[in-house]
């Protein structure tokens, strides 16, 4: 993940004066949370004792950095690395576009499979861009399979293939009951343990903002559909850490795109359709680099 850096500093008072994390370095997401902590931080503090000192001295200002995280594809690249040349597209314009960045979510057999496939193993490795996030496919079936097969497989993939960088919790459940939230949260936690960067959760569906204030991942897939989202499916996210996984489209409505870019910060669209529309690379990577380095 990048981020666009502004300065962050604020100034308690004329006398007094505080410089908090300016010009800051962030190289992770770890750091990246810490400095929004720090924010919030002083935002409650604003809101509680520097408002009176303006409204007393007039002496206080407030210049808090954004962040952004550019627009960026998560591609469900559900294909074997030697069946056509979709690998060596993905990293093509990956290459052609450092600035954009890219999730590549890859499932060897409904996850990483019994053993190591060396073609796999391969592909990853030359996967790895300074853009590219590769991680791993695995299935939580809606909390039915049990915690630890669901570990189980998250451990093989760092045992199979080390160069993985995240985790892809797939069949997520979207309401957030107390078991849901627990299940989740456990496993993001095990998932950072084995030193995985990325956990991307995929409810494929408008979800409880309870997902992320617990912890249970740090992206979620919030539509999953043949249809561009609706106004009435927005929900207020954390706009950084949602995604859309949009199929059966013949072309690509640049409108809509640019329109759904305000509320997921994480595109895919491609033509292929149900029952598996994830098996091919979408025809539409032209269109949507387009349409992302318009942004």
């Amino acid at each position: 993940m990048k981020y666009v850096q502004q300065r962050f500093v604020i100034f308690q008072n004329k006398g007094d004066c505080k410089k908090l994390n300016k010009d800051p370095d962030i190289k992770s997401k770890e750091q990246f949370d810490k400095l929004l902590r720090d924010i919030r931080f002083i935002l409650i503090s604003m809101k509680r004792f520097i408002f009176p000192i303006i409204l007393l001295t007039g002496c206080v200002s407030l210049n808090i950095v954004v962040y952004d995280v550019p627009n960026g594809l998560i591609i469900p690249l559900y294909v074997y690395p030697t069946n056509n040349n979709s690998y060596s597209k993905v990293l093509e314009y990956s290459r052609n576009n450092p600035h954009i960045p890219v999730i590549v979510i890859l499932n060897p057999n409904s996850g990483p499979g019994e053993n190591v496939d060396l073609n796999y193993k391969k592909a990853i490795k030359e996967l790895k861009q300074p853009n590219i996030t590769t991680i791993g496919y695995v299935s939580t079936n809606y909390t039915l399979k049990k915690l630890e097969d669901v570990k189980n497989s998250i451990k093989k993939w760092k045992e199979f293939y080390p160069d993985v960088k995240g985790i892809f919790l797939d069949e997520m459940t979207s309401e957030s009951t107390f078991n849901n939230i627990n299940y989740y949260k456990e496993l993001n936690i095990y998932t950072k343990q084995l030193g995985f960067t990325t956990t991307v959760a995929n409810p494929g569906r408008p979800f409880s903002n309870n997902y992320f204030t617990q912890n249970c991942a740090d992206i979620i897939i919030g539509w999953e559909e043949s249809e561009y989202p609706s106004p009435k499916d927005y929900q207020i996210y954390n706009v950084n850490r949602v995604g859309v996984l949009i199929h059966s489209q013949e072309i690509v409505d640049i409108k809509m795109v640019k329109k759904i870019s305000r509320k997921y910060k994480w595109i895919y669209i491609t033509q292929d359709k149900l029952e598996n529309p994830w098996d091919s690379l979408s025809n539409h990577m032209d269109s949507l680099y387009s349409a992302l380095n318009t942004f």
